[in-house]
């Protein structure tokens, strides 16, 4: 299976870059995020997504930026001085956006191999400063989202189907599935995304949900690597309410046309943005469950803020 590599364009020399294998320098960690198509609304997010990275953290971290839009981020690399690197990467194809968010996951890991990773979907944000994670990530820890059930055994439709996709691929069931909005890897690991690469090959002639089969590979692959512990306390992903979200950011951005670092970072930790929450909504499934007093109904949707 190809693997998407990406030409860096720096903007002026990033501070916190240095020589791999050169064994007097210090670890850092390499924040990554992924922002490529032409749908607008997941740039604006990946934009506001970069800010928090900038907002809440203490300097001691580089901000990796792979897109097929590198001038639409340039302002905001220079505002950065030199915490941000813009990778240019060739326009994603419909449909291999997934393959293309491990291909940058596993390219940053390789080329970075001394220093932690953390790739973060642009439809997500840091809510507070993180250099407990980043030290944790450091330390050896992995991290993933939020755990969200156990692939054997949940019980839609969708998920029965992906059972036999599994089944089909010749790979097991076991593991609990989670979000993988955020993925946190220690130092030396490249070997978990050669390993989430081959089970996706693997997987994705079986299935038409690429978005599970990426979903379930990472999971799997970091799973089987070392224990995995939640980074929503951290990081805050919105995936279930993405326009809501996606339009307050587009407002925020606008009244911050034209403002200073320090007065964006000001509004950032000052105004969080908090969305009330949808209503649940039950699948039919869930409603036969609910009738039969097997399934307690939720009373909101999980992943809100806390």
């Amino acid at each position: 299976m190809a693997r998407t590599i990406s030409r860096a364009l720096l903007i002026g020399r990033p501070r916190l870059d240095s020589t791999i294998g050169d064994t007097r320098r210090v670890a850092i960690l390499r924040l990554v995020y992924l922002a490529a198509g032409t749908n607008y609304a997941l740039h604006t997010q990946a934009r506001y997504a970069v800010l928090s990275a900038l907002a809440w953290g203490d300097g001691k971290q580089l901000i990796h930026l792979h897109t097929d839009a590198p001038e639409r981020y340039r302002s905001l690399a220079e505002m950065a001085h030199g915490q941000i690197a813009l990778h240019a990467i060739a326009n994603v194809e419909p449909g291999r956006i997934f393959e293309t968010k491990l291909s940058v996951i596993h390219d940053c890991t390789q080329r970075f191999s001394a220093d932690a990773v953390l790739f973060c979907d642009a439809d997500t944000f840091f809510v507070q400063p993180y250099e407990d994670l980043r030290n944790r990530i450091l330390g050896g820890d992995f991290f993933l989202h939020r755990r969200e059930y156990d692939v054997a055994s949940h019980p839609t439709p969708q998920m029965r189907k992906f059972r036999r996709s599994l089944r089909r691929a010749g790979l097991g069931e076991h593991g609990a599935m989670w979000n993988s909005g955020v993925a946190g890897l220690p130092p030396g690991q490249s070997h978990v995304l050669d390993e989430a690469f081959m089970t996706f090959a693997r997987l994705t002639p079986h299935t038409k949900k690429k978005y599970l089969a990426e979903q379930y590979c990472l999971s799997r692959a970091i799973s089987d690597a070392g224990q995995v512990s939640p980074a929503e306390d951290w990081i805050f992903h919105y995936w279930y309410q993405k326009a809501g979200y996606t339009q307050a950011i587009q407002e925020r951005l606008n009244e911050w046309e034209g403002k200073s670092r320090a007065q964006i970072v000001a509004g950032i930790k000052a105004d969080r943005i908090v969305l009330s929450a949808p209503a649940a909504k039950l699948h039919w499934w869930e409603k036969l469950l609910t009738s039969t007093g097997l399934r307690e109904r939720p009373p909101e949707i999980r992943g809100l803020p806390k």
